[in-house]
């Protein structure tokens, strides 16, 4: 019985692809450059955050009570270090005069 199949990839077809599209351009070069970098930051931090954690463990404290301290204190000092560091690194923008 012969079924209609159509292209194995159809695509550019609604409104939702033509978004996509745009954020495929336009978006990803922006963000592209910062988000291996900060990556690799949150990674070393939350690696950073867990020692201290086990460390106040070992120490006596409670575990619950040390993953609220130091998570909490760990979001706000890395919150600001993240946006100083995308602030000062050149991005790739090409600017017209």
């Amino acid at each position: 019985m012969p079924v209609f199949v159509g292209r194995r990839y159809q695509r550019r077809h609604g409104l939702g692809q033509s978004k996509a599209g745009l954020l495929k351009r336009i978006v990803v070069p922006f963000v592209a450059p910062h988000a291996k970098r900060i990556g690799k930051q949150i990674l070393s931090n939350v690696a950073k955050t867990g020692l201290e954690v086990v460390g106040d463990v070992a120490a006596g404290k409670s575990a619950k009570e040390s993953i609220k301290e130091r998570a909490l204190s760990g979001i706000k000092k890395n919150s600001r270090r993240y946006r100083a560091s995308v602030a000062e690194y050149p991005s790739n923008v090409v600017t017209t005069t």
